[in-house]
C-alpha cells in the first residue's frame, strides 16, 4: 500500500495545517490581530460534509474541521506504509476471531457547537452511512463509505466512552479503512448539527471536533476556518486559514509569487511562498 506522489503530496498540506504551523517561517500574513494562512487550491471544494465529499480538494478542508477515530501518520516517509495513529479513539481491542472491534474514546472532547463527543455520536455517524433503517441514514454517505462499513454487522455504544463494532466476517483492513475512508472520510460530525440542518444542510453548517471551526464560505472565492480555542489537544497557533480555489495553473503560480496566497497544493505538489 505504498502511497504514490499523487496520493501523498496533496495530504502534506493537511498535515501542515493540523500541526498548527508554529514553526513555519514563510509568508503567513500577520495583521497584528490574526495570523492567517492563505492556501490556493486547484479547484472548488464540492462539499464540507466529510462523508459526502469526492476528491482531495474537499478532504483538505474538511480534515481541518473533522476528526476520525484513527488516522494515518501523514508525515511518514513515502517509501513506508503510514502508521495508524489514535485520534478520537485513544486505543482499541480486536477479538481473536477478528470480528469485534472495541474503541475506547478520548474524554472531555466537544464538537464546535458545544455538544459532547461520545460513543453515541460515533454510533450516530456510523449508522448514518450504514443503517438503512436509521432516521438520518444518508444514501450518499453510504455509497462513499461502502469500503469502510461494507462488512459491519452492528455498532453500539457500550458506555459513554466505549463503542463496539461487530463484523459479518474478518476484515483485516478495517482499521486502515477507518483511517483513510473511501470516497468520503470517516470524520465524525455533530449529531446535533445533522438533526438541526438535515443531511443536505449539514455541509453549510459543519461542526466537528477538529482544530479549526468553519467560519464562512463564498462559492468560487474562499472557504474560511478559524482556530478552535476549545480544542482538546494543542490549540493552533494560526488564527485563520483561508482556502482559495484558483483552477488555472498559471494564475495559481502568479498568486503564490505575488504573495496573494502563502501556498498552493494540487495533485502533484505542495509549494510554499518564500
Amino acid at each position: 500500500m505504498r502511497k504514490s506522489l499523487a496520493f501523498t503530496l496533496p495530504l502534506m498540506i493537511v498535515a501542515f495545517v493540523l500541526t498548527a504551523c508554529g514553526s513555519f517561517e514563510g509568508s503567513i500574513m500577520d495583521s497584528g490581530e490574526e495570523k492567517v494562512l492563505i492556501i490556493g487550491m486547484d479547484s472548488e471544494a464540492d462539499t464540507l460534509d466529510p462523508m459526502r465529499f469526492n476528491g482531495w480538494v474537499s478532504y483538505r478542508v474538511t480534515r481541518t474541521i473533522h476528526e476520525s477515530l484513527v488516522t494515518e501518520d501523514l508525515l511518514s516517509p513515502e517509501d513506508q506504509v503510514p502508521s495508524i495513529q489514535p485520534e478520537l479513539a485513544k486505543e482499541w481491542d480486536v477479538s481473536e476471531d477478528g470480528m469485534t472491534y472495541t474503541f475506547y474514546l478520548e474524554e472531555d472532547v466537544y464538537f464546535h457547537d458545544g455538544t459532547p463527543f461520545n460513543a453515541d455520536a460515533v454510533e450516530f455517524n456510523v449508522r448514518r452511512a450504514w443503517d438503512e433503517s436509521f432516521e438520518y441514514f444518508d444514501p450518499n454517505s453510504a455509497a462513499n463509505l461502502t469500503q469502510v462499513y461494507g462488512h459491519v454487522k452492528g455498532v453500539r455504544a457500550i458506555d459513554e466512552h466505549s463503542v463496539e463494532f461487530t463484523l459479518n466476517q474478518p476484515y483485516s483492513p478495517f482499521i486502515r479503512m477507518l483511517a483513510i475512508g473511501g470516497m468520503g472520510s470517516t470524520g465524525i460530525a455533530s449529531p446535533k448539527a445533522i438533526r438541526t440542518y438535515g443531511n443536505d444542510g449539514y455541509a453549510e453548517n459543519p461542526s466537528g471536533t477538529g482544530p479549526f471551526k468553519y467560519d464562512a464560505r463564498v462559492m468560487s472565492e474562499r472557504i474560511e476556518v478559524v482556530a478552535n480555542d476549545q480544542y482538546w489537544r494543542e490549540i493552533p497557533e494560526l488564527d485563520r486559514v483561508i482556502f482559495r480555489p484558483i483552477p488555472d495553473d498559471s494564475a495559481r503560480t502568479m498568486a503564490l509569487q505575488s504573495g496573494a496566497v502563502d501556498s498552493y497544493s494540487d495533485h502533484y505538489q505542495t509549494v510554499f511562498h518564500g
